[in-house]
């Protein structure tokens, strides 16, 4: 099996920002299952990349428990920078 591509740090920040958007939608709020949470993380991420991805659900949930690890407080402190960039 070939060795997945690396991640851009574009694609990091896509994550992170479908991660936020799906987490802080009110509308669905925590009355979703898990495989439902994700795919409609997956689904905003591919929106993010302009529709054109290799990362399928479970890449993007195991990319984002790799990267909540090391990165917790920049993962954190994304709601602010997003809102302040207007995204």
């Amino acid at each position: 099996m070939p060795k997945a591509k690396g991640w851009e740090r574009e694609e990091e920040v896509h994550l992170c920002q479908a991660q936020v958007n799906v987490t802080e939608d009110q509308t669905v709020g925590t009355d979703q299952s898990m495989a439902t949470f994700w795919e409609r993380v997956h689904t905003t991420f591919v929106e993010l990349e302009g529709g054109a991805t290799s990362r399928n659900t479970n890449a993007l949930q195991t990319h984002w428990s790799n990267l909540i690890r090391p990165d917790v407080t920049l993962c954190a402190s994304l709601p602010a920078v997003l809102r302040t960039l207007g995204t």
